[in-house]
Parts: structure tokens; sequence; C-alpha cells
């Protein structure tokens, strides 16, 4: 088990106890998904999975996704008990120099790169503080880790936090030899020339594979939805948008990363819409007929090829991964730069828009307008307006570094949707992929979808 993950969800039927009445009645709440934690031997953690259980119920964190936040925990945690087990040490054990030695190692770099950035460095670091301080103080040593204890971190206060943003950004706990909280690679979307080359990859599969693989990337591209989100959209929520007469519909996409469900909604182009109904009608109804019957369709756009059951996002992971093998890309290419790719692109076409003219500019339109604020709240997905902070200097960056970026910003999301799928279309027609009859009759249908939204920019310049 060295060289496996070091954590199992419980079954989704698990159940623990949370509170026992007057009467003796023990209340019981579901915990499917948490994570069950062992050492890298294979023999049950009991510290790590307490300290998981706790904030399950103390702090009511999402399970959602075979364990959801929690699951982040104990991958980050992992690093820790890895490190412990290598050098023979109890929590006891732990010193001022070994938490920094631990530190040092999470900055290891092979090759002459970084295994990690300075944002998850710092967030490994926060996380094992809070556990060897629940640890300890459960033994019997509250002081253990604090500014003059054993280990010397210290929990931040939210004061702190508001007042010192760079130093302790997004962090429960810190110590003296966390790494800075910049990053040269942190949150950069994905490049057009990347989503170009993963699209060439994805046209190299089977027919369905490479049905799914295109709408997948179409989805991630013009939605900004989490990988989990886009697991979860709905057949009826497309269909619905595509029957709309609007431009640009809306899409309903569930919203993670909150204490209940809930959804918002996305506007896509009518274009792009049209082209996830076509793989909703031909692949994705072919392969759930054959394997599971129409009459048990789950309604989950993505399906698996095998089974036809839903889509885990763990699949839509690999998906985007064995494309980036398979183009040979260096760069970083993952399902969540498309999101850092669509709210810097929506930031970029406000930016132009309203002629701004810096950052400061961009949080004053946004602070003055509530419905703006809460129109990339709802696009973004995001509960507070200053995560959208990193994307404003993004977006300010690329428009300043390519001119043409400053031009293509001007016209509407739908006509460049247009204009890609033209794109493809051609490409398809020119690799023998479709018929000459095939050829025009897409391309129909998507100057129809594009004529209102073309007609709508031409009035606006």
């Amino acid at each position: 088990m060295n060289k496996m993950q070091l954590h199992r969800p419980l079954d989704k039927f698990a159940v623990l106890p949370v509170l026992l009445q007057m009467d003796g009645e023990l209340i019981f709440r579901s915990v499917g998904g948490l994570p069950c934690f062992y050492y890298p031997d294979g023999s049950f953690c009991f510290a790590v999975t307490a300290y998981l259980q706790w904030l399950c119920i103390k702090k009511n964190l999402s399970l959602k996704n075979n364990g959801g936040t929690l699951r982040q925990y104990a991958f980050q945690l992992s690093h820790l008990v890895r490190f412990m087990r290598a050098n023979q040490l109890s929590y006891l054990d732990f010193t001022d120099s070994f938490f920094e030695l631990f530190i040092r190692g999470l900055e290891a770099k092979v090759q002459g790169l970084r295994l990690r950035e300075n944002p998850k460095v710092r967030e490994i670091g926060s996380r094992s503080l809070d556990f060897i301080f629940f640890t300890s103080k459960t033994l019997g040593y509250p002081d253990f880790v604090s500014a003059n204890g054993i280990v010397q971190g210290f929990k931040i206060t939210s004061e702190e936090r508001k007042q010192f943003r760079e130093k302790y950004h997004r962090l429960e706990w810190y110590h003296f030899c966390f790494p800075s909280g910049s990053s040269d690679n942190c949150r950069f979307p994905i490049s057009e020339a990347n989503i170009a080359s993963l699209r060439v990859q994805a046209d190299k599969r089977s027919r369905h594979l490479k049905a799914r693989m295109r709408c997948m990337l179409s989805v991630l591209e013009f939605s900004g939805a989490r990988r989990y989100e886009v697991a979860r959209l709905r057949v009826m929520d497309v269909v619905r948008a595509h029957q709309s007469k609007d431009p640009s519909p809306l899409v309903r996409f569930e919203t993670i990363k909150q204490d209940v469900v809930t959804f918002r909604f996305v506007p896509i182009p009518k274009t792009v819409v049209s082209d996830w109904i076509k793989y909703i009608e031909e692949s994705r109804l072919e392969i759930v007929d054959k394997k599971i019957g129409l009459k048990a369709d789950h309604g989950f756009v993505f399906v698996s090829l095998s089974k036809g059951t839903p889509l885990h996002p763990d699949s839509l992971t690999n998906d985007i991964h064995d494309l980036k093998v398979m183009a040979g890309l260096t760069s970083p290419a993952h399902a969540h730069l498309f999101r850092h790719r669509f709210i810097t692109e929506q930031l970029k076409n406000l930016i132009v828009t309203y002629g701004l003219v810096n950052s400061a500019s961009v949080r004053s339109v946004i602070a003055s307008s509530e419905l703006l604020k809460l129109r990339l709240k709802e696009w973004s997905g995001h509960r507070n307006i200053k995560s959208l902070e990193i994307y404003i200097k993004v977006a300010f960056s690329e428009l300043n570094m390519i001119e043409q970026v400053v031009d293509a910003a001007t016209f509407g999301s739908a006509v460049l949707a247009a204009t890609k799928a033209l794109d493809e279309l051609e490409a398809d027609y020119q690799t023998k992929v479709m018929t000459e009859q095939e050829y025009y009759k897409k391309m129909a249908g998507i100057m129809v979808d594009a004529a209102v939204p073309f007609k709508l920019w031409l009035k606006s310049i």
C-alpha cells in the first residue's frame, strides 16, 4: 500500500452516532464517503480518521464526490503521515525542526521543477498544523502547537487574515517556515492553443469516445463549471436551453462548495448548445439504449461507454490527462484550468465593454453595480466576489500583451463560438470525417444559430 492513496471512503449507507437523547435514543448522521485513513503498511490510522470524523460532525463539511472537502484534507495529510512513518516519529515526537524539515521536503524539485507550488505547500502545512494541534490537545497537551510551543505554529484570527491578506490568505494556521503566498504558476488559465491541441487528439479516438470528449471539452470551455458540476450536468437542462429562442440561453448547473445543493444558470451560445444536443441525441442515446435501456436512463449527460452509468468526475479528469499526454503538452492542462479560462474571458469582455484601464477600475465597477456583481457570482459560482481578484490581474495581463485579444473580446461569445464551430466543421470535412451533404447541412445549422447574435453584435459597434 506504500505507493497507493492512504484513505478509502465509507460505504454510502454508513452512519455515525452524533447525539444521545435523554431517553437513551441515539441520533445518527449519514457519513457515506467519509475517508477512513490507513498507514502506508495498510494498518488502520485512528488519529487521522478521528480528526476527519471530528471535522465532519463539528464543521458539517461536504462529503460529496466520495468524501468532498474531507477527501481533499485526507490527501493533504497523506504527506505528513508518510513523513512521520519514514522518520519513525509519533505525534508527540514532532519538534519545530522536524516540522520545518517536512515543509522543505514539500518544496522539493525534480529535474529543476517544483513538485508543488507555494499555495499548495502552504495549504498542506496549515492542515498539518491543525491536525497536530487536534491530536496533541486530545492527548492532553493543548499548547503543543502554539506560538511558544514545541511546534511553533499559531492559529490565525479573522482580523489577522483581513489585515495581512497576502501573508495569511486561505490559511487556518501559520508557521514561519511557510513559503510566500505568491506562485508564478498559480491559477493561469489554459491557453487557446492547448485547448485546440486537446481537441485534435480527441478526434483520433473511437466514435463514441470522440463524441464524449469533444462535448466534455466544450462544456468545460463555455460553462466555467467545475469537474463535479460537469459530471452532474443533466440532459433536461441542455434540452430546455436548446428549446429557448435566446441567442445565449441559460443552462442550469449544480453548484458545489455550498452547505446545501444549489443551482446557477450560465449563458451558453446557442451554437454550442446545439453541439451538446448532437452528442446527446446520437452517441449518448445509443450507449444508454444498448447498456442499460432507455427506461433506466438516469438523465446525466456524460455516461460511461462500457456501462452506460453516469460518468464519474475522476473519469473526466483521466480523459483530459490522456488527451494531454497524447498531445505531448508540457504546460499544465487539466479540467480546472478551463474554469480559469472561462472566468478570465468574462472579465476581459467586461474590461473592454466598460473601457476600464486598471484593476482598481474593475473593482469599482463591480462594487457599484449589484446586478453585475450578481451575474459574476452566478456565472462563476463564487460566493465571495473577492475570489475574482486573481482573474482580474490575469485578464489585464492578457489584454495588455496581445492587442488582437482586445479586438476579439468585443465580439459576443456566441459569435466567437460560431466561428470556432465553423473551423472545426471545415477541419472535419477536409479530413473526410463527413460527407459533403453532411458538411453543408451542419454549416446551415450553425449559421441559423449564429444569425441573431451576429445581428446584435453589428448593432452594438
